[in-house]
């Protein structure tokens, strides 16, 4: 089974980080946070890290771009229920729950 999206729990630095990375390697990122507020804060730090990464030539432009636009951000848990694998932090360190929808 190919792996294509994934679900971050978590908008802070860990779950940001992580979901641009999965986006940079075209898998389908959701990202979800119980809070909408921590969503947006999530989302400015994308769009800073992002901005940072053209800056310093890591990426160009365009490739940038598609990251912040093909991130999807919830705050809804049943947005995650198709997706086979997702991630968050657990006590400090990274988990990764597969196979099924477990309540996060």
């Amino acid at each position: 089974m190919e792996i294509k999206k994934v679900g971050i729990a978590g908008s802070g630095l860990m779950g940001a980080s992580m979901s641009q990375i999965f986006a940079k390697y075209g898998y389908e990122v959701t990202i979800y946070d119980a809070f909408e507020e921590s969503l947006e804060k999530g989302k400015k730090l994308i769009k800073i890290n992002q901005e940072a990464a053209v800056q310093s030539g890591e990426v160009i432009r365009e490739e940038a771009d598609r990251i912040v636009a093909e991130l999807k951000f919830t705050s809804n848990i049943e947005d995650l229920k198709d997706i086979y694998s997702y991630f968050r932090k657990w006590k400090g360190n990274a988990c990764s729950k597969k196979n099924g929808h477990q309540q996060i």
